[in-house]
């Protein structure tokens, strides 16, 4: 899962593949700024694990911990906010405000302070065979009935659909936004919205399209991950930029390029546009890490529980485990626990495995500290 950063159309860029592409723009190998945000990096890798090994990342926000250990700008500014910024589809700036604690663990916990990085896998058919495994798996269900509004009496749960017709419940689980749960649970308790509440979403606009002017000007540059950035003054506090290159992702031919963009500052020609959508993404500060450390006490609470990705670090993975946590029914046939082969030395790669007979697809890949979820069907370098 390669990362390039591009700032003002290729007035400076970098990649992390190779040796080649960090000085893919050759002037760099003799720029003092650039060559110091490079040992920074290795400090930071460094560093970072230590004192959170220590303990003194606690109450830390990432720009108290940065400040502390005197890291320079264009360590901050060419580097660990346009990362965080990418991973979280959040302003630089707001990264800021992000706890130290949890950005470095989820660095630490996805390899991004080693330089053996692991490779990671994908799933034949992405997200279409996501749903269409689990669509199998409930059948049984009722399928494409928006819910309107969740209500809590007598012990059972009761679901009115946009179509006015009602059910009732044992138990429910909400998988869907904070903000949408709370929409439609009508008698939400004040901790629910507390604890619900705490979580928010932004918008974000994507466009699926073939425009290489939203990429590296440099081709040797181009990653998995591309960070657009620009060096107007307002630029930290806007919406991140990437753009995903599709081909590298997917294991697609180049000949034909395929590229996503997130919050494009200026967005893709028309006629090289496939598509447009706009995503919601949750935003995780301090409030919002508290929010989910306290989900636990709302679990199960009338019979209702919670997951979505905002449940974790915003992947896939992370609603199951929400749910998972919750204890939402018996969990001796939940297919991702299972036990895991001890990784052999050397680069490190996700081991992925299932019972007989399931088939769940995703286009993420688990975290190492979360159970087996995904059949590895085809794997990849990023």
């Amino acid at each position: 899962m390669s990362f390039a950063f591009s700032l003002d159309r290729g007035v400076r860029e970098w990649s992390g593949i190779s040796l080649n592409t960090v000085f893919g723009q050759r002037r760099n190998a003799a720029s003092p700024r650039f060559l110091w945000m490079l040992r920074e990096i290795l400090r930071f890798n460094k560093l970072a694990v230590l004192d959170r090994a220590s303990g003194m990342l606690a109450g830390l926000s990432l720009e108290a911990y940065l400040a502390k250990r005197r890291f320079s700008k264009s360590f901050t500014g060419d580097y660990l906010l346009p990362m965080g910024a990418a991973i979280w589809s959040t302003p630089p700036a707001d990264m800021l405000a992000f706890p130290a604690e949890n950005f470095i663990a989820f660095f630490e916990n996805h390899r991004l302070v080693s330089q053996d990085r692991p490779i990671w896998r994908t799933v034949s058919g992405g997200g279409l065979a996501t749903w269409s495994g689990w669509s199998r798996r409930f059948a049984t269900g009722s399928g494409s009935q928006p819910g309107r509004r969740v209500t809590r009496r007598a012990g059972k749960v009761h679901v009115r659909d946009v179509h006015g017709h009602e059910d009732v419940f044992d138990r429910v689980v909400m998988a869907a936004h904070t903000d949408q749960t709370l929409a439609m649970l009508g008698d939400a308790t004040p901790e629910e919205r507390n604890i619900l509440g705490a979580i928010r979403y932004r918008p974000n606009a994507v466009y699926l399209h073939r425009d290489r002017a939203l990429m590296p000007r440099r081709r040797r540059v181009w990653a998995s991950w591309n960070y657009l950035a620009s060096s107007d003054s307002d630029a930290p506090f806007r919406d991140a930029s990437v753009t995903y290159w599709m081909n590298r992702l997917q294991n697609l031919p180049e000949d034909k390029p395929v590229f996503v963009s997130l919050n494009p500052v200026e967005p893709p020609h028309p006629d090289l546009t496939f598509a447009t959508f706009e995503y919601d993404h949750p935003q995780f500060d301090g409030a919002a890490i508290s929010a989910q450390n306290a989900l636990g006490q709302i679990q199960g609470s009338g019979n209702t529980w919670y997951c979505g990705a905002w449940c974790g670090y915003r992947f896939h993975e992370d609603g199951l485990k929400g749910r998972a946590g919750g204890g939402a029914g018996d969990r001796r046939g939940d297919p991702w626990r299972t036990s895991t082969p001890k990784a052999p030395p050397g680069r490190q790669r996700q081991q992925v495995t299932m019972r007989r007979g399931d088939d769940l697809a995703g286009e993420r890949p688990p975290p190492p500290e979360a159970a087996a979820l995904y059949p590895a069907r085809s794997c990849m370098p990023g």
